[in-house]
């Protein structure tokens, strides 16, 4: 988080908005090709929480820029959306990776996984 306001006064809004998304994606892509739960943790969390630190504190700030007499209030509107959007896409998420809501079939030793009843 003490990047983002340090990129968003040295050039403009958008600089910590895509640099917060692109290393999101990127460690969300490099994660994906993980062997090793070290080689995971060190890119999923970290990057994940590098990005979301530069995409949560600039609209912040860009809001108490704008109503500087309602900082409290401008807070806890965009706390709550980025609350509200997590809460949204969990159920999302869950639809497009299982549509029939079918529950895990294979036994293993690392958890459940899910049949497919594809060919």
């Amino acid at each position: 988080m003490g990047l983002g306001p340090f990129l968003l006064r040295k050039f403009n809004h958008y600089v910590p908005m895509i640099a917060g998304c692109i290393i999101i994606c990127a460690g969300t892509f490099v994660s994906s090709y993980a062997n090793s739960l070290t080689t995971y943790v060190i890119f999923f969390p970290i990057c994940m929480g590098i990005g979301n630190g530069l995409c949560y504190i600039t609209p912040i700030i860009l809001g108490w820029d704008y109503f500087p007499n309602n900082k409290g209030f401008v807070s806890g509107v965009i706390s709550c959306g980025f609350g509200l959007a997590s809460f949204i896409y969990t159920f999302l998420a869950e639809a497009i990776v299982n549509p029939e809501n079918e529950k895990p079939t294979i036994p293993t030793t690392g958890g459940r996984v899910y049949e497919s009843n594809s060919p």
